[in-house]
């Protein structure tokens, strides 16, 4: 299990317990709650498409890599950028 996919049931138990909590607030005190829970999410949703671009990013490279070894021919451009 990666460190994300922990994070990940940290976050489900940290929101189930913010609903709990959210059952008993006080009623002024709801949507302070609810604005944290949402941002919970939320950064957890960036960490994920973080992760996902990353991910690929990695992917193209080994791949332009194994190609370079593989092949070698001039890249008519420069993947100092992109890799």
């Amino acid at each position: 299990m990666g460190v994300i996919d922990q994070q990940r049931e940290n976050l489900t138990h940290t929101l189930s317990l913010g609903d709990e909590i959210l059952s008993k607030a006080h009623q002024e005190a709801v949507p302070i709650m609810r604005r944290w829970l949402a941002v919970l999410r939320q950064r957890m949703d960036d960490v994920d498409h973080w992760a996902t671009n990353f991910e690929k990013n990695i992917q193209v490279c080994l791949l332009i890599d194994l190609v370079a070894i593989f092949l070698p021919i001039q890249i008519p451009f420069s993947m100092e950028s992109f890799c």
